[in-house]
């Protein structure tokens, strides 16, 4: 049995089940609250506005709709059965109006329904032939499109048969459906088995686990994740190097940043807080702070290890002797000093090489932990792990980024609701439950997980 915890902004009731009373739900909802509980759920759609939410009960059990996107004007006319939703391609804007239409696959086409807004509030299906079909649908904030087709024509056969096509408005995309002209095809890319996006970048998942990125706005280099050169421009797909000997499984993308799993259950983020925002969260801080736990500080009276200070921190007192011994715990830490002979659990900074943009998230504080499905919003991240070493079985879910709209789940941390997290914070409401799916989108939050006896994958 899988439960669908929500939590987060729901100023457009879209954390709200029908089958819930609304009087359980605010405007901002700072811990998780059981929305839904049936034999299989998944979140196949969301935006700031709204969600598209599958659950079987029975086999006959319709996807439900929550929120105020254009849906909510169409719902008892556009098909939620969920026989259609295994291989249907859902697309809109993360903000805007958000779900604006889906691809049905057929076996020789594909039918492209719009779902219709304010000013077009008409349905519109448009049925587009082969031998081109619609992989991904990527709307950006400013209402163009980026669109990857693959071209299935015999010809074709190279693996590098996709393309990306670009149109400034859903009237045009529209335009280009009705007399699909394959003249449009051009340089041709690797085929991606995932697609994300987010305010500025999108990022794509080959089948080999390579992490490509490319953007039309090349202000926030570090959205990108890589540097941009002739050779490497950034308005055409390119590798992420840094993570060139990588297998990636799993993307996420929201806000200005992504995040990518590894099979060895290694978290990657790359990008930055929103323009104009006071917080970073510290792992993309240029230089991340040295935490107090990260030090190991012994009782001066008996370190036989401490250096003579200074003769900038006498005249001696108990002020002063402790500012230094801290200052020579952070010189192990930086590596300027060796370890302390009785530290059991030497801790280090990150290497001087690491990369510009790509920052590796350290998990926990001498937990073996490793990461398997995470969801990023606009600011936020949230993140399950499951232990493996001596604590193999344990799991765990984290939290860390934008919290004034109560996304992290945390409620009240150390007595009061946070407006901002920079590291990672645990989730109690999760401990030891096994997750099946994260997702973040604008300032919500949505997680499935399996019963509360875990099992093992």
């Amino acid at each position: 049995m899988m439960e669908l915890y929500a939590f987060g902004f729901n100023g457009h009731g879209q954390l709200s089940p029908p089958s819930l009373s609304n009087a359980r739900f605010s405007d901002i909802n700072s811990t998780p609250l059981k929305i839904h509980k049936a034999a299989d759920i998944s979140v196949v759609w969301t935006s700031w506005c709204d969600a598209v939410i599958a659950t079987k009960s029975t086999p006959e059990t319709p996807a439900q709709y929550h929120g105020s996107g254009p849906l909510s004007n169409h719902e008892q006319t556009v098909p939620l059965d969920r026989n259609n939703l295994s291989s249907r391609v859902h697309f809109g804007g993360q903000f805007g109006n958000g779900l604006q239409g889906f691809i049905d696959n057929e076996t020789t086409s594909q039918n492209i329904t719009f779902i219709g807004d304010p000013r077009s509030p008409a349905q519109e299906t448009i049925a587009l032939p082969g031998p081109i079909r619609i992989q991904h649908v990527v709307v950006h904030s400013n209402e163009s499109l980026t669109v990857i087709v693959e071209n299935t024509t015999p010809s074709s056969a190279d693996t590098n048969n996709h393309h990306i096509l670009r149109f400034p408005s859903t009237p045009a995309f529209k335009s280009w459906l009705h007399s699909p002209s394959p003249e449009f095809l051009n340089n041709p890319i690797p085929n991606f088995t995932q697609v994300v996006s987010n305010a500025t970048t999108i990022a794509a998942l080959s089948p080999t686990g390579r992490v490509y990125t490319w953007t039309n706005d090349p202000r926030f280099p570090k959205c990108l994740g890589r540097p941009i050169s002739p050779s490497t421009p950034s308005y055409a797909p390119h590798p992420i190097e840094y993570l060139s000997e990588t297998t990636v499984t799993k993307l996420a993308s929201g806000g200005y940043t992504t995040a990518a799993l590894s099979a060895d259950g290694s978290l990657f983020l790359w990008g930055q807080s929103a323009p104009g925002t006071p917080h970073e969260l510290d792992v993309l801080k240029d230089e991340p702070p040295v935490r107090d736990e990260d030090l190991f500080v012994p009782d001066i009276s008996f370190d036989l290890f401490l250096p003579p200070p200074p003769p900038s921190y006498g005249p001696w007192s108990p002020q002063s002797s402790a500012a230094w011994a801290k200052e020579v715990a952070r010189m192990r830490y930086r590596g300027e000093l060796p370890p302390h002979p009785q530290d059991p659990h030497p801790k280090h900074a990150p290497d001087d090489d690491a990369d510009e943009f790509v920052k590796c998230v350290e998990l926990g504080h001498g937990d073996e932990l490793e990461a398997y499905h995470v969801g990023v919003g606009n600011g936020h991240v949230i993140v399950a792990a499951r232990a493996s070493g001596r604590e193999a079985g344990k799991r765990s879910v984290f939290a860390m980024g934008e919290a004034q709209n109560g996304q992290l789940g945390l409620g009240q941390l150390h007595g009061a609701r946070a407006s901002f997290v920079p590291g990672l914070e645990a989730i109690g409401a999760f401990d030891g439950l096994k997750v099946k799916q994260i997702v973040c989108r604008g300032w919500s939050s949505w997680v499935v997980v399996e019963g509360h006896a875990a099992s093992e994958d």
